[in-house]
This record gives C-alpha cells, structure tokens and sequence, in this order.
C-alpha cells in the first residue's frame, strides 16, 4: 500500500546530479523515487537496505520517512564486483511488479555467509542462477525445450546447493564432475545476461565469465 512502511534495496542513486533513486522495492518490485529532503543521499548508498513511505508524486514516487537499516555483509562488499553485478542486472531485469521470492534471495547480501573459497563462489552462483530462473529467463537456444533448460539449472542449482550446505554429511556424489556443471552453469548465466536488450551496455558482466 502506497503511504505504508516497507523495506527496499538501492540499486541506483543518481546523486549529486538528481534528487532521484533506483529502488527494488519489496512490494513494488522495480521503482524510481524522488526525494526533497537534501540529507537523504547520505542514506541512499549503493546497495544499502532501507526502510521508508512511498507518496505518489506526479507520474512517479516520492521517498520520505528514509531509515538505513543494513549494508551489505563483509562477504559481499568485499568481492565488489559480485556486489555490484547483482545490482546492475535487478536494475535492468527487475519488472515493475513485486516478486517477494527475488527479493528474499537479494536479503541474502545482508545475511552472514560462513563459507569461503571455491564454496563462497558456488554461493555466488547459486544466488545468480536463482534470480534468472525465478523471473523466468532463459537463454535462446535452438534445438532444446525451454522447459528441460529449466529443469536441468534447477538440478544443477540443487547439486551446488548440496555441495556447500553445512548439513551435508561429505560431498554428495554427482553424475558428472563439478567442472561440468560450473561451465554449463556459466554459459547459461550469460545466455540470460544476453537476452536483454541492452545487455551490450552492461558493465560487470566480467564477474560471470570468472566466476
């Protein structure tokens, strides 16, 4: 509801040049807002979480009532690419309507991630593959049903998942070597990235070729 509490993502803030900001909003999905107030940029960071009131203002929003409620975990900012890679694709990706379950695997940036290493990265990739495969993209492939492409991704993003839970008891075996699912898993990151439009103007899709 329009005027009530709720939390958000900053995904973009185009200050000190305009009083505006990108937002995924946790009911709204993707939202542009206004602001007046001139101390509010200060809260407006880059991937901060935040509470505030939404106000219809012209064709728009306005944000007001703004309070920081969390930056990203250490896991996160440390590895600024994945970081801002997440945040440049819910900007361009994101619908203007609201989808909880992305939001939930966006809340993950501000939760504590014990693992590390080679076992951080499949993290990272496992939050990727789940923000495409929940807003339904997949890669233009010629030959496959786009089904079957989803059913394998969720295969593989249960494996990885497997691989790195800490009720696993030892590695779950798999039916190929973890190289196998690693590269698929990649090409298929960067199938998704590709069926955007602008996809040639994104800057940080380097992290997914590494990764």
């Amino acid at each position: 509801m329009e005027g009530s509490l709720r939390k958000g993502i900053v995904l973009r803030s185009y200050a000190p040049y305009r009083q505006k900001v990108a937002l995924f909003d946790s009911m709204l999905g993707r939202v542009d807002a206004v602001w007046r107030s001139p101390f509010v940029s200060r809260m407006l960071l880059q991937g901060a979480l935040i509470c505030y009131r939404l106000e219809k203002w012209r064709n728009s929003y306005q944000i007001c009532d703004i309070e920081l409620l969390a930056l990203p975990h250490d896991w996160a900012r440390t590895d600024i690419n994945f970081l801002h890679h997440l945040l440049e694709m819910a900007f361009f990706f994101l619908p203007e309507s609201g989808c909880f379950q992305l939001f939930q695997v966006c809340m993950r940036l501000y939760e504590d991630c014990e693992l590390v290493g080679e076992q951080q990265q499949l993290y990272k990739k496992i939050m990727m593959a789940r923000f495409f495969a929940l807003l339904g993209i997949c890669p233009e492939q010629t030959g496959n049903n786009t089904n079957e492409r989803h059913d394998m991704v969720r295969h593989d993003i249960k494996l990885l998942g497997a691989l790195i839970s800490p009720a696993a008891d030892g590695m779950p075996e798999a039916p190929e070597s973890l190289d196998a699912i690693n590269l698929r898993l990649r090409a298929w990151l960067l199938g998704c990235i590709q069926t955007h439009p602008d996809a040639d103007k994104f800057t940080t899709v380097g992290f997914i070729q590494v990764l």
